[in-house]
């Protein structure tokens, strides 16, 4: 008689997914939006897997320099998570700034096997533009050229009824938003130029007729 010992083991890695997704900053408060992605880890033996927090991290702009990695979970608290199951996991990380980022995730099965250092790429964008109030109505006068015809220069900044703020604004700062100093006149679906020319016909009579061409209406 004789024993014989039969070892059955799992050498295959989970593999781990998350769909791009992106996210808006929050206007008129610090301009930062927060990450929330959910991953999903699957195994060939079993769905019981764990998230490995020592190696979760968010790679701003998507770098490799470990030094500019954000870890969990840091000394600000911004991160949570929660395992919704069935190899499901939540993970929050509260206020990054605009640009393209990755999710580090790392996922553990029962047999000890941990996948790979998976990126999940997400997108952290200005969704709203700021939002002018404009003049109604502006008029002005045309003064004479020299050749019989008319001349005015009206700027688009013109039109502006007061100031905009905004977080990608171009001026001084105020209450953590930027003056809004650029301005063009475009047609809707149009790509903005701010070195638009246009023209404006000015019919006076039957025969005379006036028009002006501004290079620039920004």
């Amino acid at each position: 008689m004789y024993t014989q010992i039969i070892k059955v083991y799992d050498d295959i890695s989970p593999v781990v997914t998350g769909l791009k997704d992106t996210f808006c900053i929050r206007e008129g408060a610090d301009c930062l939006a927060d990450m929330d992605i959910t991953v999903t880890a699957t195994d060939n033996c079993t769905d019981k897997v764990t998230l490995e927090t020592q190696f979760l991290m968010v790679a701003p702009g998507q770098t490799t320099d470990a030094d500019k990695m954000i870890r969990f979970p840091g000394s600000d608290s911004k991160w949570t998570w929660k395992d919704l199951g069935n190899g499901k996991f939540q993970i929050v990380y509260k206020g990054l700034p605009v640009g393209t980022h990755d999710l580090i995730v790392v996922i553990r099965d029962e047999c000890g096997n941990l996948s790979k250092a998976t990126r999940i790429p997400f997108v952290v964008a200005d969704c709203k533009g700021p939002a002018p109030i404009c003049i109604n109505g502006l008029s002005t006068e045309l003064m004479p050229n020299g050749s019989g015809g008319g001349m005015m220069a009206v700027w688009a900044s013109d039109f502006v009824a007061s100031d905009i703020y905004d977080c990608y604004g171009q001026g001084e700062t105020k209450n953590g938003l930027k003056l809004v100093e650029k301005y063009s006149i475009n047609r809707v679906g149009e790509p903005v130029d701010q070195n638009q020319p246009v023209s404006i016909w000015i019919v006076m009579t039957l025969v005379h007729q006036y028009w002006l061409k501004s290079a620039r209406l920004g």
